[in-house]
């Protein structure tokens, strides 16, 4: 009997500490939910990230693909073609319509010239995506102004002012004035063209100079306000005195 009670008592002492101490199940289940947190945590940054790299990679094909259309003047039902080809592949997702790609403007400012009406457009930010490093002090262009009818059966006509930037070949469109016969006043059609050349140094660090301004007869002395090239002393360059 004394051996056996003191068996027992030996053994009391250590039930009571394995009671005291934690419960491996509970120690088990506790680690269960710090790695089902941390593999959810994990999903979820993943599924994040994953989305923002989807993201970024259509925003940089919208970009690459914008690009590539306005360099090789692709028309709008070639390109609204090949917008539903791509967004057939589960890979893209790019705007359906040509115009919202392109990013073309919803509104623009008309304004009246007599007997027609103009349209200046922001050619010195074309010139600017042109130029990006400038290899000399100035900048030469050479500006175009001339007529072009339309229709046969129309008088309509198009005066485009179109600027070429001789170093890069490259040509931007300034200004057209559409209307039923030329401009009535020339200050009128060339003022904001003036007007925006005369300040372009404060707006912005470009520095151009035109070289020259080329036209065919008929626009020529409509552009300096001299008499046509068949009339009576029609000679820009020539002098009486």
């Amino acid at each position: 009997m004394s051996n056996g009670e003191s068996t027992i008592k030996k053994n009391i002492p250590k039930k009571a500490h394995t009671q005291s101490s934690p419960s491996p199940e509970y120690l088990i289940f506790e680690a269960d939910d710090i790695s089902d947190y941390s593999d959810n945590n994990l999903s979820t940054q993943s599924n994040l990230s994953d989305s923002d790299s989807e993201q970024s990679n259509t925003e940089s094909s919208a970009s690459d693909l914008r690009g590539w259309a306005l360099k090789h003047n692709i028309t709008f039902s070639a390109l609204g073609d090949l917008l539903e080809i791509l967004n057939r592949h589960p890979n893209f997702d790019l705007p359906k319509d040509p115009r919202t790609l392109l990013c073309t403007p919803r509104s623009t400012t008309i304004e009246k010239v007599e007997p027609g009406e103009y349209v200046h457009f922001e050619w010195i930010s074309s010139v600017e995506k042109l130029i990006q490093v400038p290899t000399a002090d100035y900048i030469k262009i050479q500006i175009n102004i001339d007529g072009i009818p339309l229709y046969k059966s129309s008088t309509r006509q198009f005066w485009p002012i179109l600027a070429k930037i001789v170093e890069y070949n490259q040509v931007v469109v300034i200004g057209i004035y559409s209307g039923f016969g030329k401009p009535t006043n020339i200050s009128n059609f060339l003022r904001q063209f003036v007007n925006e050349f005369n300040t372009i140094e404060q707006s912005s660090n470009l520095k151009l100079k035109i070289s020259a301004i080329v036209c065919d007869v008929p626009a020529r002395s409509f552009i300096l306000g001299t008499k046509c090239h068949n009339g009576y002393s029609s000679c820009g360059k020539y002098s009486t005195s």
